[in-house]
């Protein structure tokens, strides 16, 4: 699973988005405790930000 770091400490300055985030992050972590018994292991890739044209047009219209 992909979430991201906005849902998972720092928060987002696009509710939706952190909040789909955050929503992915408590998914995964839930789901690795329901299928532990079963051997089988859950990741939740938290990246921070990444330089893409969306998030630099974000931070320019935030300063």
């Amino acid at each position: 699973m992909i979430a991201s770091a906005a849902g998972a400490s720092v928060g987002s300055s696009i509710v939706g988005y952190g909040a789909n985030k955050g929503g992915v992050n408590g998914l995964g972590l839930t789901l690795e405790q329901s299928l532990a018994e079963e051997n089988i292991r859950v990741n939740v890739l938290c990246p921070g930000n990444i330089a893409t044209p969306l998030k630099l047009r974000i931070i320019d219209q935030q300063v």
